[in-house]
């Protein structure tokens, strides 16, 4: 098994160390299945620890596969005073299959790694996962070949719950992609370490991971651009999302991608909330969350790109 080269913060979550298609068959949903768009799912009596239990052990039996990293959301929202049914999102890798799709589109790192949430809702447990067909649609990837095999991999992994047919919502065609890109006046590592200062000194805000996406592919023979990936987030303002809507879950922490183009561009890239906001169907009581979220996050950003 391969070492994938990424530094975790230990902080209310455990990590281990690490190495659709057109023709998809879409399911009518249930009264509590997921709305979001582009999203694979299943919803199963299992309680939702079995459930967690049971897609961990899977993901570490296949040898392709390799944890990177499990957030307790019910367990950070305690942190902050919260209440939230209980929901975790486990991180893993396939780097041979994600490295060659990075080199159709950099900006993938932002949906890297792969993971899949599991919630409580009601009497069922559901987990879900970002589709393929999401992803290609919102990075342009045209890589059927490694787009099925990723597909195939996380469906594979979500079928152990018993459930035969995995559902899927359909992943709209969306000339907006819902990523804010900017451009950075600094060197590569230089707005590297600006965010990740800024974000450390921020209060009730914690790193949960950075991962070297770079080092990563190279460790599959793959040479990509320097690339890092921030997983950050502030459970007072994702509580109130996922509570409102569970499958936000999959879209959260924040995350802020930093990576050069092959002209030696520095750009970071990070999730409109928004975006999220309408593709989770969040209702307008989180407005003034968003409106926060938005603003931290343009200042992270601002923070790594301008020269002091």
């Amino acid at each position: 098994m391969k070492t994938l080269l990424y530094y975790l913060i230990p902080f209310l979550f455990i990590c281990v160390s690490c190495s659709s298609d057109d023709d998809t068959v879409f399911i009518p949903e249930s009264d509590t299945a997921p709305q979001a768009s582009g999203i694979g799912y299943i919803q199963t009596d299992m309680g939702t620890n079995s459930l967690y239990d049971a897609l961990k052990t899977e993901i570490n039996a296949n040898t392709n596969l390799d944890v990177i990293a499990e957030i307790d959301h019910s367990l950070n929202a305690s942190t902050a005073g919260m209440t939230l049914n209980n929901t975790r999102t486990i991180y893993f890798s396939n780097p041979s299959i994600t490295a060659m799709l990075m080199e159709n589109n950099m900006k993938l790192g932002l949906d890297l790694p792969l993971r899949i949430s599991v919630y409580e809702n009601g009497n069922k447990s559901t987990a879900i996962f970002n589709s393929s067909a999401y992803l290609d649609n919102r990075y342009a990837l045209n890589d059927p070949s490694n787009l099925q095999l990723l597909e195939d991999t996380q469906s594979s992994v979500v079928s152990i719950a018993g459930e035969t047919n995995v559902r899927y919502n359909n992943a709209i065609a969306d000339p907006v992609d819902g990523i804010t890109l900017v451009l950075s006046e600094n060197d590569f590592d230089t707005t590297y370490d600006n965010i990740v200062q800024n974000i450390n000194e921020l209060t009730g805000v914690t790193i949960f991971a950075e991962i070297d996406l770079k080092a990563n592919a190279f460790e599959t023979g793959i040479e990509l651009p320097p690339a890092k990936l921030i997983i950050f987030g502030n459970p007072n303002l994702g509580t109130p999302l996922m509570q409102d809507k569970p499958s936000i879950s999959v879209d959260l922490p924040q995350k802020m991608l930093v990576y050069q183009n092959s002209l030696g561009a520095v750009n970071v890239a990070y999730n409109n909330p928004y975006y999220l906001s309408d593709r989770h169907n969040l209702g307008t009581l989180n407005n003034n969350n968003l409106a926060t979220i938005a603003d931290a996050l343009s200042n992270i950003a601002d923070a790594g790109v301008r020269v002091d």
